[in-house]
């Protein structure tokens, strides 16, 4: 009886486990390149996130996600959904670059409590940027963005946002989301 060499198997259970891995499709087609595509799908893996998807039965659907990938610290994503008239946030922190959960904080939101969010996304001047710039660096924080609203999947990705933020018009939207970071309860554990 013939057998495969040992690295073939090796090889087929790698390709098999790496497909599987890659199998979630976090976000839609041509938003980010390949390479970030990857790398942000491999830490959404880790905090055990979901795929924010169009809800197009549900025109009410709003998804909102931050992640937010500091070159030197704790990764962390928040969350927030209104689905069915109900309200969720969840918060996740990693203890380190694709590591595992460190905190986690889960709420269930009042729809006047969506209302203001999805309120003062648009004040923040969210819907008026652009999805990409081109200021980038080799050390600083990335920030994705993703927003599903009125049937639309939404994109944003910046570089270290709070460098030139006022130039870059990001000023009220980074208000906005650290505003809500400290509303979700996480970063408070050392």
């Amino acid at each position: 009886m013939h057998r495969p060499p040992p690295l073939a198997f090796a090889l087929v259970a790698l390709l098999a486990f790496s497909s599987a891995w890659g199998a979630v499709k976090f976000f839609p087609k041509d938003a980010l390149s390949a390479a970030e595509e990857r790398r942000y799908a491999r830490q959404l893996s880790a905090m055990k996130e979901p795929a924010l998807t169009v809800h197009e039965e549900e025109p009410g659907y709003f998804g909102f996600r931050l992640l937010f990938l500091p070159t030197w610290g704790r990764p962390m994503a928040l969350r927030i959904e209104r689905q069915g008239g109900i309200g969720t946030r969840r918060a996740v922190v990693l203890s380190s670059s694709g590591g595992k959960i460190y905190e986690e904080e889960t709420a269930k939101l009042a729809p006047e409590e969506i209302a203001t969010i999805v309120t003062n996304l648009k004040a923040s001047g969210f819907w008026e940027l652009p999805t990409r710039d081109d200021v980038t660096g080799f050390d600083g924080n990335q920030l994705v963005i993703e927003v599903i609203q009125e049937g639309k999947h939404i994109v944003f990705a910046r570089w270290t946002p709070e460098h030139n933020a006022a130039d870059r018009g990001l000023t009220g939207l980074i208000e906005f989301y650290r505003r809500l970071i400290e509303e979700s309860g996480v970063g408070k554990k050392r």
